[in-house]
């Protein structure tokens, strides 16, 4: 496959830029979320699925981990899957979500820490409106 074509050329409507790039596009294995959140259930098949590591790389990382704050609001397979590639089991991962998210997102992201004990679903929540309080009330909960 040839990758010699650049984002302005997709930008631009270049065809065999837009044809190659349409190859890159992900299409999820799961028909609907509620597939995901039976995945869940059974925690050595979904981090294996996702690929979750399971080990520290390093000494050096195991003594100075890192610690994430996630706000997210809809789309929980792409959530997943960033979680996935972000993830390392000596950091911490503080996740919440907007409270105008739908109950089956909010029952995926609650399932995370029954998997990952370094994964934290803060009990409190609020409507977050970008660029408003709801932002800066879940940045303070996370600190």
């Amino acid at each position: 496959m040839n990758f010699n074509f650049t984002c302005d050329a997709v930008v631009r409507g270049e065809e065999n830029a837009v044809r190659i790039a349409k190859k890159w596009q992900y299409q999820s294995e799961f028909k609907n979320a509620s597939q995901l959140l039976d995945l869940m259930d059974d925690c050595s098949t979904f981090k294996s699925r996702f690929s979750f590591p399971s080990v520290t790389l390093s000494a050096e990382e195991a003594d100075f981990p890192l610690a994430y704050g996630l706000i997210v609001y809809k789309n929980p397979e792409q959530v997943v899957r960033m979680l996935s590639s972000i993830y390392w089991p000596q950091n911490l991962y503080c996740i919440t979500y907007d409270t105008k998210s739908t109950q089956l997102f909010k029952d995926i992201l609650n399932k995370l820490p029954k998997c990952f004990p370094n994964v934290l679903i803060p009990k409190e929540k609020y409507k977050i409106d970008w660029c408003g309080y709801g932002v800066l009330q879940v940045d303070r909960l996370m600190t």
